[in-house]
């Protein structure tokens, strides 16, 4: 799976979609999902690993997909802007 792969999964989620503190997460307060969570769940409804395991992604797409919907440090700001928008959150 490529990321732009994986950002039009992550676009086919509910929208409902929010920003806790600069995380963009959605789900009830006690069990947020992240977009990995988000997709992981789509892909393989029966079981899902928060950190990207079972997804057919490499270990350095996960980290920067995490990087970016988390705003770290390290973001790619292209891909934060390409994930806030795949969740509806993106303002034109």
């Amino acid at each position: 799976m490529t990321v732009e792969e994986f950002l039009r999964q992550l676009a086919g989620t509910p929208r409902d979609w929010r920003l806790v503190g600069s995380k963009i997460r959605r789900g009830r307060p006690s069990d947020l999902d992240c977009p990995i969570t988000a997709v992981a769940r789509i892909m393989n409804p029966g079981g899902i690993n928060g950190d990207g395991r079972g997804l057919p992604l490499d270990d350095h797409a996960v980290c920067t997909l995490v990087a970016a919907a988390d705003n770290l440090e390290n973001a790619d700001q292209s891909l934060r802007m390409d994930l806030l928008e795949a969740c509806g959150l993106h303002r034109h």
